[in-house]
């Protein structure tokens, strides 16, 4: 796959009781929370980490507007697969959802969805900030062409 990747987008983290906002820029985090409650129950939250990324291979094509397509689904699969291989690496990563599909090759917006605990220790901004350094960490080999003549490049 060759493929450019931007972590320079808002990013969003879903939590109980606390509805922070972090914007990646580059590799530097700025957070803002607001707290709704002083008090946050403990449990788990979906942290999600919004991404975009290009596919320079493959060229868009209409049918990639519809969802319900066979274009769509093929992508999707193989979307998924190889991001489930690159994501599967960070602790907590449970699943990638594609949020659009649009022409310059392909460009993915995609969420990459994470479980973390809260933990008194450990706050759930900490927790980010290392899921963040994990994706730039795993996701950097990308950023080079990589030669796409084996079966694990489908996309």
């Amino acid at each position: 796959m060759k493929a450019a990747i931007c972590i320079s987008c808002c990013v969003k983290m879903e939590v109980h009781s606390m509805e922070p906002n972090v914007y990646v820029q580059n590799v530097f985090l700025e957070v803002f929370c607001q707290f709704k409650e002083a008090i946050i129950e403990v449990g788990k939250a979906n942290l999600i980490v919004k991404v975009q990324m290009s596919v320079l291979n493959r060229e868009f094509v209409k049918e990639l507007n519809d969802h319900t397509s066979e274009e769509y689904k093929k992508f999707e699969t193989e979307f998924k697969l190889q991001m489930n291989e690159i994501y599967n690496k960070i602790p907590g990563y449970k699943d990638v959802v594609i949020a659009s599909l649009r022409a310059g090759s392909v460009i993915v917006d995609h969420d990459v969805i994470f479980e973390a605990d809260y933990n008194e220790f450990v706050s759930i901004t900490r927790q980010y900030e290392d899921i963040i350094n994990y994706i730039i960490v795993v996701t950097d080999p990308l950023l080079v062409t990589i030669n796409c003549t084996d079966e694990s490049c489908k996309l």
